[in-house]
């Protein structure tokens, strides 16, 4: 037996002593740390300030977070003293909170230690208060009915609609109601009941007969709405089914799908689905189309998967007839039917081929365009081409990919002096060249002048373009002389004849009549004048005395316009 001298047993018991009281002077002031914050509470907000004491004055304190949830909600602050011994750190929220689907407690853990290595914990509670963060919300979705079409009235249609809203309060309370429908709304009934806090169920009874030749599927939308007016809704499909002998029916109404131009032989395009009519003893269904362009496409009997037989070109000039569609027609048969039987249905499958863009805008010709002009030509006015007057440029792709814009450059860079026109297009044009500057063409007289036109798409990424060279040949215009031109010969006209006519008989009676006048003032006298009784003036022609003439007398009376004619006899 090993004897233990008295003085290593007192140094030992003084040494844990001295640790005791070391571990139990690091401790935690907080009291309570419980913290009450809601759900939307902002990332940075600060939860709460955690203050340690210190074992001695001036000892270095190591705050940090003790378990993972802790990590993964808050960050601490940088620390600061508040007393002789005490250091704070505060608390910080760094992630969102959820009361929802969560525990509404979060237990967070913190640790302090100081230089000694000596910590101390301290647990503290994180109490997350409801707010109405969410709509109700319906479960066990899809819903999907499927009845037969000689169902009772008040039977119920659907039964399984569940809902429930996490929100606790007011924002946990809400309403069901089935979304008013003309057709629905004749149909079917909707009821609902609250069960525990914050779940209610829901059902759909049917109203008035079903009429599987009538309609055979109906489509209902139920509404939830909490009192914080957070809302959602879900559809309930409901499909009638024949209880007759019926022929198959389509999955679809009608069928679409499309795929891009030279896609290789064999590419699936679609997947036709039907299923017997008569659920009650159901037969496998069989594919073939019947009508359209089976020799592009075909069926799998088995599948219903259609198959593209042909790559086919969507620029082609028989797609451009069709416009890039085909219509098939696809029948459902039952396999098995014995012959008179109702057994086939028909369904519309329509293929449309889109375009790529692997063509860009053309010209008609890859020889250069040619044309004249005079240098004096005034501006706006157009340029007509030798040959047929235009040049043709057209762009084989489809859609978006046969827009395309003109310009026209010289030497690599845009010519002010000439335009496209038109200068945008769709498809195809026939272009002719506009002037918009003549001066800059005049510069340019009695020159051959060369420039392009380009074609470059405007609504693709690729912008693919071609150019058409142009020579035009600008002719001089002579300047006009100041020397009047020679005085053409005068030509004479019948009207001319006719009038000549005309005025030399007029000239030929004035002279006559002048004539006459002459030789009779030659042999007249004077007048003689004088006054009748009454004040008339009157004139008296004094003639050659012959025995038995009378002379005339015309007596005027200026006063009352009354003139007389009195016969003087002449006294020998």
């Amino acid at each position: 037996m090993v004897k233990t001298k008295p003085w290593t047993f007192i140094f030992f018991s003084v040494s844990v002593c001295i640790n005791v009281a070391l571990v139990s002077s690091l401790s935690w002031s907080n009291e309570d740390c419980s913290m009450y914050f809601a759900e939307d509470t902002e990332i940075g907000t600060r939860l709460i300030n955690l203050t340690a004491i210190a074992s001695n004055d001036g000892d270095m304190l190591i705050f940090s977070t003790d378990n993972i949830l802790t990590d993964s909600l808050v960050n601490l602050s940088a620390s600061w003293s508040t007393g002789t011994q005490e250091q704070t750190v505060g608390v910080l929220l760094m992630s969102d909170l959820d009361r929802d689907f969560t525990p509404q407690i979060k237990k967070l853990r913190f640790k302090v230690q100081d230089q000694n290595l000596i910590s101390a914990s301290l647990s503290c509670e994180l109490i997350v208060r409801d707010v109405n963060d969410n709509p109700p919300i319906f479960q066990n979705l899809p819903y999907i009915s499927s009845v037969m079409e000689d169902i009772k009235t008040g039977s119920v249609i659907f039964g399984n609609i569940s809902v429930y809203d996490p929100d606790t309060n007011q924002g946990g309370i809400f309403t069901l109601s089935m979304v008013s429908d003309q057709i629905n709304d004749d149909k079917f009934d909707f009821s609902w009941t609250a069960g525990f806090p914050g779940t209610s169920t829901a059902m759909i009874k049917l109203k008035s007969l079903l009429d599987y030749e009538e309609r055979n599927f109906y489509t209902v939308m139920i509404s939830a709405v909490d009192n914080g007016g957070l809302s959602s809704s879900a559809e309930i499909t409901i499909s009638v089914e024949d209880i007759q002998d019926s022929p198959p029916y389509f999955i679809q109404p009608i069928y679409r799908a499309a795929i891009v131009e030279h896609s290789p032989v064999n590419t699936s395009v679609i997947q036709i689905q039907a299923e017997d009519g008569d659920k009650g003893v159901p037969r496998d269904v069989g594919y073939r189309i019947i009508k359209g362009n089976k020799e592009y496409f075909a069926i799998d009997e088995t599948t219903g998967w259609i198959i593209q037989t042909v790559s086919l070109d969507r620029d082609d000039a028989m797609m451009r007839e069709i416009n890039g569609v085909f219509d098939l027609t696809v029948q459902a048969f039952e396999l098995n039917a014995t012959v008179g039987e109702n057994s086939t249905s028909h369904v519309t499958v329509t293929i449309t081929i889109e375009d790529l863009n692997d063509n860009a805008p053309i010209f008609n010709t890859s020889t250069p365009y040619t044309a004249y002009v005079r240098d004096d030509t005034p501006p706006d006015s157009l340029i007509y081409f030798d040959g047929k007057g235009y040049m043709n440029v057209f762009d084989a792709d489809q859609g978006s990919n046969a827009y395309f814009e003109l310009s026209v450059e010289r030497d690599g860079e845009s010519f002010p002096a000439l335009e496209p026109s038109p200068l945008e297009v769709y498809f195809e044009a026939f272009v002719l060249i506009r002037i918009t500057n003549s001066s800059i063409l005049k510069e340019y007289s009695g020159q051959h002048l060369s420039f392009t036109v380009i074609a470059r798409e405007t609504k693709t990424d690729e912008q693919l373009s071609s150019t058409a060279a142009v020579v035009l040949t600008i002719e001089t215009t002579e300047e006009p002389t100041t020397t009047p031109p020679p005085p053409e010969e005068d030509q004479i006209t019948a009207p001319d004849i006719v009038v000549f006519v005309v005025g030399f008989l007029v000239l030929l009676n004035i002279a006559t009549s002048v004539t006459i006048c002459v030789l009779m003032t030659k042999r007249k006298k004077n007048h003689s004048q004088g006054l009748a009784r009454n004040g008339s003036k009157y004139y008296v022609t004094v003639t050659p005395k012959r025995p038995g003439l009378t002379v005339d007398a015309t007596e005027s009376n200026a006063s009352n316009g009354i003139s007389s004619t009195s016969v003087m006899q002449e006294i020998p």
